[in-house]
């Protein structure tokens, strides 16, 4: 949905992140897709991203079964 502002304004930073929990858990396209988006962020744009990765995946690893404490450490 941010990548493409799909009912909530484009935001990259937010597309990385969201890219980066998938990625973490094994989807290849969300792989491809957050290398894409990264190519058009600055270094302190993925890192903002990536610290939002780690904050969500921290808040819903408890609602969803399948992630794991591995996939927090997956993310980059």
């Amino acid at each position: 949905m941010y990548d493409n502002g799909r009912g909530v304004p484009e935001d990259d930073v937010q597309a990385y992140a969201w890219f980066n929990i998938a990625a973490a858990q094994g989807n290849e396209l969300a792989k491809e897709d957050k290398e894409h988006v990264a190519g058009s962020m600055t270094r302190e744009e993925r890192v903002r991203a990536q610290e939002l990765a780690r904050e969500y995946l921290g808040k819903i690893r408890y609602a969803v079964p399948k992630l794991t404490r591995g996939a927090l450490r997956k993310l980059t």
